[in-house]
């Protein structure tokens, strides 16, 4: 419970554009892309909430990796929306 807490709580601080969140979550996303194996790089439970934050506030560092994520995204939505039914 505790993570999807976290997920929605990091997802509304993003979306209201609190600036120390979404630096945070860029610099998560930066380090997963640089090594996603590496220990604690970006949590499972987070990474959907951090990849619409980079998406939505990306800058020049983030922008080559836009269109993976939006196809990520999608299909994380997609496999969602399988479950709300």
């Amino acid at each position: 419970m505790d993570s999807l807490l976290r997920a929605v709580v990091l997802g509304q601080l993003g979306g209201t554009g609190d600036q120390a969140t979404i630096d945070e979550a860029k610099k998560r996303f930066n380090e997963f892309m640089k090594d996603p194996n590496a220990s604690g790089a970006l949590s499972a439970d987070i990474r959907y909430t951090v990849y619409s934050m980079v998406i939505g506030h990306g800058g020049d560092e983030e922008t080559p990796a836009d269109h993976t994520l939006h196809g990520a995204a999608i299909g994380i939505v997609s496999v969602c929306q399988q479950y709300d039914r």
